[in-house]
């Protein structure tokens, strides 16, 4: 049963990141899932990662993302917290658009977002 569920963490945990975050290696990531103790260095944010959390008009010009560290108590699952940290985080963000769009085009680009995101949601959910 627990490999069943380190499984179903790292399938989780890519799904999410995966989208956002530049640089995990996989295998890394099976055997650190394995041993509860999550921890992934020398990220970066993907570029459209900034389009998907609902800012259309700005991309990540360059960033890093010092660690991010995952602690799953697997002997306590149910009873104690799946701890997350992320930490030395910088991002130089680049607006992208040319011109300046009107309210119109503005709500249209955002509704745009946030249907990718809901997209990209109901994928996360459906592979669960």
């Amino acid at each position: 049963e627990r490999g069943m569920l380190e499984g179903a963490l790292e399938k989780v945990l890519l799904s999410f990141l995966e989208p956002y975050v530049d640089g995990i290696v996989k295998e890394q990531l099976h055997i650190s899932v394995f041993s509860g103790k999550i921890e992934l260095k020398s990220l970066s944010l993907k570029p459209e990662a900034l389009a998907l959390l609902g800012f259309p008009d700005y991309r990540a010009k360059s960033s890093q993302i010092g660690q991010i560290n995952i602690n799953v108590p697997w002997r306590a699952l149910l009873s104690k917290e799946i701890s997350v940290e992320v930490s030395a985080v910088r991002i130089d963000v680049e607006h992208i658009s040319q011109s300046r769009p009107n309210d119109e085009q503005i709500l249209e680009e955002m509704r745009s977002s946030k249907s990718k995101v809901l997209q990209l949601r109901t994928q996360q959910l459906a592979e669960l």
